[in-house]
């Protein structure tokens, strides 16, 4: 089965928290991938970058997923609140 990694750099954080990095979010993709037999196919990154472009990575995300014949098994991100900061609307 295809996994699609998706990773992005939070800046807003709960002051106890502790977020993983862009490398540590993308090791814990292919340990996933690796331990559950997927086959990585895809990764998006979303370093902290301010401007328009800021989340340039998951709209390349969602223009891969909507190619025509593209199936997935898994997309897989650290945190769900990483596709949105309320994490209700991605459901």
């Amino acid at each position: 089965m295809e996994a699609i990694g998706y990773f992005r750099l939070q800046t807003e954080t709960n002051r106890d928290e502790t977020l993983p990095t862009l490398q540590e979010q993308e090791a814990a993709f292919f340990q996933f991938c690796e331990t559950q037999g997927f086959q990585p196919v895809a990764t998006f990154i979303d370093p902290e970058a301010p401007g328009q472009n800021r989340h340039r990575g998951y709209s390349q995300l969602t223009e891969y997923l909507r190619q025509p014949g593209r199936g997935f098994a898994v997309v897989v991100l650290s945190r769900l609140e990483e596709l949105a900061k309320d994490p209700r609307e991605v459901l």
